[in-house]
């Protein structure tokens, strides 16, 4: 029986899961040792004990040395949740103190919503602007050079302050207590931004999340959104099998075959009670921020989706055309036989094999262009030059690094403008789009 060595089901499948977004390390105070903290503070220790896990360390020391060979270390942003007690009055004169201390020598200066700075007292600090000094100071990473907190005061509130170090300079910017997040719709989120539905694993969306999930798509670019055309948001506890090293995950972008996914979890929430992004003046959740870190594996890694989404087209072609063929082969086998029939049917057929051998090797160059840097991680790796990921996560990878450097691209250019101007100006250019469309006319 003449037959073709094409079967259905075989062809390129792949499935990519980025390691998503995490805050590595939380650090919790409680009332009692945040005394004990401020009256013989022994931060470091604490940190040992806290973030003992080996992952962690490994992390945190393949960072400092720049994951990507050659880096030159430039800071970072740090990601870090610290969990406090709300700063009470009577306690406001003693982290004043343990700030002055540890600064000795150093400058402190207020930084105004006009960008203006005036240099201050550390003794006249305001209770949020010395809290989060202290929690900067005492954190134990010497790489940091900004961090996104909101500190927690008993009288007033939470408050969003961002402290910035510059060698011996620090400079903190306050904003107004209890301030609000950007205004944002938690429906009809796939009319008006082309996405898929928002899907629930385990739990519901609530309005706060899918207006996320908002905030975070209408950062975006026109050419960015398309493609995310028709991709669903799925919201879950937890990544399913669990986290990797002890972290906490927000956040995950799910590439199964021709299909992905970006998944939101409980974790990211968790993250806006602590962090945010962009400035103090107008904060943005840090769910915002995972999220936008997700999308970027989802622009990164678009080549590799819509390749594998080309090769499953061209297999449903084909499956629906050694169908045909098998039909007319067992009729002539059923039927008279002739020859003349024969001969082209086998014509067909050899002619049928070996397009199935070009589809398998363009269905394996599918598969690699998965799992390998692809144009946009290129050229980003182009514009980091020698400089180091723009955060401790961004250390994993390049495809992390730009992941994270995408989403403070997008949820906060002044810090990312601070940190790696090259790279700002890279995206300001579009280049990873236009990275995207010279692939395509390739």
């Amino acid at each position: 029986m003449m037959g073709s060595r094409f079967r259905h089901g075989q062809g390129a499948t792949s499935e990519r899961r980025d390691a998503g977004t995490r805050h590595h390390h939380r650090v919790t105070y409680s009332p009692a040792r945040l005394a004990r903290t401020l009256d013989a503070w022994s931060i470091h220790s604490m940190l040992e004990r806290a973030f003992s896990v080996p992952a962690l360390r490994g992390l945190a020391a393949a960072a400092s040395l720049g994951v990507l060979a050659g880096c030159t270390h430039t800071g970072v942003y740090d990601t870090r949740s610290v969990v406090h007690p709300p700063l009470t009055t009577d306690r406001v004169a003693a982290v004043r103190q343990r700030v002055a201390d540890r600064l000795a020598g150093a400058t402190v200066a207020l930084q105004d919503a006009h960008g203006a700075r005036h240099d201050a007292a550390v003794g006249a600090l305001p209770p949020a602007a010395a809290l989060a000094l202290m929690l900067a100071v005492e954190g134990g990473d010497d790489a940091a050079v900004e961090a996104d907190r909101w500190v927690r005061l008993a009288e007033s509130g939470r408050v969003p302050v961002t402290v910035l170090r510059d060698r011996e300079r620090w400079t903190v910017k306050v904003g107004a207590p209890n301030a609000s997040y950007p205004a944002a719709r938690a429906t009809n989120l796939s009319d008006r931004w082309g996405l898929g539905p928002l899907e629930s694993r385990g739990v519901a969306w609530t309005d706060a999340a899918a207006a996320h999930v908002d905030r975070a798509v209408a950062l975006l670019g026109v050419d960015e959104r398309r493609l995310l055309s028709g991709m669903p948001f799925v919201r879950a506890h937890a990544a399913t099998g669990g986290s990797s090293g002890g972290a906490v995950e927000g956040a995950r972008y799910v590439q199964d075959g021709c299909s992905a996914r970006i998944e939101l979890f409980d974790g990211a929430l968790a993250a806006d009670e602590t962090n945010f992004a962009g400035e103090p003046e107008r904060p943005m959740p840090e769910s915002v921020r995972m999220l936008v870190h997700e999308i970027g594996h989802a622009i990164h890694r678009a080549p590799g989706r819509e390749a594998l989404c080309a090769v499953e087209a061209e297999r449903a072609v084909l499956e629906r055309r050694r169908d045909d063929l098998s039909r007319r082969i067992t009729a002539w086998q059923d039927g008279r036989r002739l020859k003349a029939d024969r001969d082209a049917l086998a014509e067909e057929r050899t002619a049928f094999d070996t397009e199935v051998e070009g589809f398998e090797s363009r269905g394996r160059e599918a598969a690699a262009l998965v799992h390998r840097n692809g144009p946009v991680l290129e050229a980003y790796a182009q514009a980091l030059g020698d400089g180091s990921p723009p955060t401790r996560y961004g250390a994993r990878s390049l495809g992390e690094s730009f992941a994270e450097s995408f989403s403070l691209y997008r949820a906060d250019p002044a810090a990312l403008e601070r940190l790696l101007p090259r790279v700002r100006a890279f995206f300001a250019r579009d280049e990873h789009l236009r990275a995207l469309r010279k692939r395509g006319q390739d």
